[in-house]
């Protein structure tokens, strides 16, 4: 039986995405003030470009991570801006090493792909797998539906938190 399950979590903007955004602003403004300065009236287009520009860096702060899981493949997306969508990440579930709640713990060169939301450490779940000879954690926060479905798919690589498996029959 084929399985399809997605979910979507937004990032929240935290202080480096603020930073980016301030900075931008204070460029565009820089920027406006001496092509005003220098050019006068005439760079009425380019001031317009800088802007556009500007709201279009902004803009690619606000990002989403959209999980699919289909039958044992786990594609992680991230959208930006609700209008550029890339693939970050797919793995075969059979293939992980460990699934289970997130520690904050790693083993010596662990490289690290985050796709939760920012400033939530309730719920998130960390996925161990070798890409290409390195050893790689996902960290992620599923619902519990995709959570029953991961268990499913790798049963005894998968850890649930209690809480994640209540009501369920896993």
């Amino acid at each position: 039986m084929d399985i399809f399950c997605e979910y979507m979590v937004k990032r929240k903007k935290g202080a480096k995405e603020i930073a980016v955004t301030a900075g931008v602003v204070f460029a565009a403004i820089l920027i406006t003030l001496l092509l005003f300065g220098f050019l006068g009236q005439l760079s009425f287009v380019l001031i317009c470009v800088v802007w556009y520009g500007a709201w279009w860096l902004i803009s690619r702060t606000d990002i989403e991570f959209e999980y699919i899981l289909t039958s044992t493949i786990l594609d992680i997306d991230k959208i930006m801006a609700k209008r550029a969508r890339k693939r970050i990440l797919s793995i075969d579930l059979k293939e992980i090493l460990s699934c289970r709640a997130a520690d904050g713990t790693l083993s010596g060169d662990t490289k690290i792909i985050d796709a939760t939301p920012n400033g939530e450490e309730d719920g998130v779940y960390a996925v161990d797998f070798d890409k290409n000879g390195i050893r790689t954690r996902l960290l992620f926060k599923p619902n519990k539906k995709m959570l029953k479905e991961i268990k499913k798919a790798s049963p005894s690589l998968v850890t649930l938190r209690p809480e994640d498996i209540e009501g369920q029959t896993v």
